[in-house]
């Protein structure tokens, strides 16, 4: 399991090896999540092409078992991400713990 459920927003996270296709998630704002503001997969390094998870923000996130803007974790259906480089970008974060 990726996540804990506290998470403000778990994009394809909850189920492992769950590999979503088609999914945007775009232009939102995320408050007060005990755990993480987003939760989400990244995109290979350097490709910033993709637009699934772009111009978020996180803030106030600070729970006692986390307090992260973003946890960005590996596409599961992109076996160039699993072997060696995958990141998040075009996030921004404030007032958070982590």
């Amino acid at each position: 399991m990726i996540l804990d459920k506290m998470g403000g927003v778990a994009i394809c996270s909850q189920v492992e090896g769950n590999s979503c296709r088609d999914i945007h998630v775009t232009n939102n704002i995320v408050a007060g999540a005990a755990y993480a503001g987003f939760v989400a997969m990244g995109h290979e390094c350097g490709d910033y092409s993709g637009d699934s998870f772009k111009d978020n923000v996180a803030h106030s996130i600070a729970g006692r078992k986390g307090g992260a803007g973003a946890i960005i974790y590996p596409d599961p259906s992109s076996p160039a991400q699993a072997t060696s480089c995958y990141e998040g970008s075009y996030f921004s974060a404030y007032k958070c713990l982590r």
